[in-house]
């Protein structure tokens, strides 16, 4: 739970910043059982990387200074719909910060990353809902926090698995050969949500495509056979969209045909 009135707005982020070892030393003084449920949070913390996603509760109210001797009193409390992530940490003064919405990188890895708000931008509210509905499914798993961000990363067609998806096919879009990367996306060919996570994480289960190939081939109007031909659904009826006789840039591996013939069979629209 933190409190709404230490949170303030920086460069465009609320954040909610607290030097916590400092707070745990006038609590042990007065109030030594707040101030092992204190440590156990500062411990909670450190064990979290920076970037690690959250879910937090916010709560109003009359706040006990650490030299009180009442508890706080709590008047309301929600748990906040967006998810936060922690921006800053600081093991030797156990300095932390979290900041409400997702990182601008999600993982620690290096690889192109963007903020939920650029990811979810185009996307319709059903979509968008879809998505942070998949990463709440994620934060609720027994897994490692390090697989929980990468499971999150694929979602969102970010981290280690776009990295790895745009090596298999040489940093460029698997059908146009374009290697503007700000436009290529990392699409999943069998869905996330009828995957297990070891094939969300499978960079053979993706496929990096320009934006406009992207969305037609997640809405199943197009799809490509195991020769690698772009087949065209009868439903895609825009004659402004010049798709016909496209193909992917190379030869499909094993693993990369058993995804698409899931698309084949189950998204695409024939």
């Amino acid at each position: 739970m933190l409190w709404h009135e230490d949170m303030t707005e920086i460069d465009g982020l609320i954040r909610y910043r607290q030097d916590w070892r400092a707070v745990i030393a006038e609590l042990e003084a007065t109030r030594p059982m707040t101030a092992k449920r204190a440590d156990n949070f500062l411990k909670h913390v450190s064990n979290l990387k920076v970037g690690s996603l959250v879910r937090v509760g916010i709560v109003e109210g009359s706040r006990a200074k650490s030299s009180d001797d009442e508890s706080s009193r709590v008047a309301k409390r929600m748990l906040d719909p967006e998810f936060w992530h922690l921006s800053y940490w600081d093991p030797i003064t156990s300095t932390y910060e979290f900041a409400r919405g997702l990182p601008s990188k999600i993982t620690p890895e290096g690889s192109p990353s963007q903020s939920e708000s650029e990811v979810l931008s185009g996307l319709t509210k059903a979509d968008a809902l879809e998505i942070h509905q998949d990463i709440e499914s994620v934060l609720v798993q027994d897994i490692t926090v390090t697989e929980k961000q990468r499971l999150i990363s694929a979602r969102l067609g970010q981290g280690k698995f776009r990295s790895e998806v745009l090596e298999r096919w040489h940093r460029s879009c698997a059908v146009t050969g374009s290697t503007t990367l700000d436009v290529i996306r990392a699409s999943h060919s069998k869905p996330w949500r009828s995957c297990t996570n070891e094939e969300r994480l499978d960079p053979s289960n993706g496929l990096p495509l320009v934006a406009t190939l992207d969305a037609l081939f997640d809405a199943g109007l197009i799809t490509f056979n195991d020769n690698g031909d772009l087949l065209v659904s009868p439903r895609l009826q825009d004659d402004t969209l010049k798709v016909d006789g496209l193909k992917l840039v190379r030869a499909l591996t094993a693993s990369e045909r058993i995804f698409l013939d899931y698309h084949r069979r189950e998204i695409y629209k024939s």
